[in-house]
């Protein structure tokens, strides 16, 4: 994770420098982002939903490949995380970051729909999964990470 390839959103290296001093360390690969952005790229004004924005990896992954209309909601709990997050994008336009657990952004906004939505919590993994589910737009993209055995 120290060293991001050539192809890394401009931002990403001072967000793993940044997250190692808080020692968060459940940043997502960076294999993980470049589908992310792909993805997002996928759709011309993409409606993104980023449930767990963590220091805000994935999210430059994702705003590197969002349309200048695009539309990203990014809903953290812990709110050291999403300040962080918010250092680096808290400019663009293009994103609303909510300080909220998700599994109450999820049950207030069930008819929201999205052409992306990136799951890195619990809610939309392991709880409210139908909910989430049914908040894909039809032709649009669900991803989830850490599915995996982890130590915590």
């Amino acid at each position: 994770m120290n060293n991001p390839s050539k192809t890394s959103p401009e931002k990403y290296k001072s967000i793993i420098e940044k997250s190692q001093e808080i020692h968060f360390e459940m940043y997502s690969q960076e294999d993980l982002g470049i589908l992310l952005r792909f993805l997002t790229a996928s759709k011309k004004e993409a409606r993104v939903l980023e449930l767990g924005t963590g220091t805000g990896l994935a999210l430059s992954w994702i705003l590197d490949g969002l349309g200048a209309k695009g539309v990203v909601i990014s809903v953290e709990k812990e709110a050291q995380y999403l300040e962080l997050a918010a250092s680096f994008f808290g400019e663009d336009s293009r994103l609303q970051l909510v300080h909220q657990d998700a599994h109450l952004w999820v049950n207030e906004n069930k008819t929201a729909r999205f052409d992306l939505i990136f799951a890195d919590t619990w809610t939309g993994k392991f709880t409210e999964l139908e909910t989430v589910l049914n908040m894909v737009k039809p032709g649009g993209f669900y991803v989830v990470d850490d599915l995996n055995q982890q130590p915590d």
